[in-house]
């Protein structure tokens, strides 16, 4: 979830199924927008970059029935930084380490156009 919208996603079969980005005014109408299945959901996952994630952590709950985990929250990234701070680097930015590397397309260099344009490789 970043500053003025968010992103959901589905997962399957090696790749994004569904994506939505949506409003943050109203998380549980956004993931209901989303129209999935609710059996076999074999689990949630979320990284935010706003300071306030409870609302969109309560929706996942509701819709959902499981609280998601939160990067920087309930696990941190096994990623090694050259940060002097390593909580510089960002959830959304670590989470994205994260996904190419567990899609095995490491060594690569990511581009993330959020509210600025940032690079990591």
């Amino acid at each position: 979830m970043g500053n003025s919208s968010a992103q959901l996603g589905v997962w399957s079969e090696g790749r994004w199924q569904q994506v939505l980005r949506a409003a943050v005014d109203n998380p549980e109408a956004a993931l209901r927008s989303l129209a999935l299945p609710r059996e076999g959901l074999e689990g949630t996952a979320a990284c935010f970059s706003r300071p306030e994630p409870e609302p969109w952590l309560a929706a996942v709950k509701a819709v959902f029935g499981q609280r998601p985990p939160v990067l920087g929250q309930d696990f941190l990234a096994p990623i090694h930084t050259h940060y002097r701070d390593p909580r510089q680097l960002g959830a959304d930015r670590a989470a994205n380490v994260l996904a190419a590397v567990n899609a095995g397309e490491a060594p690569c260099i990511i581009l993330d156009a959020g509210t600025c344009l940032t690079a990591d490789s």
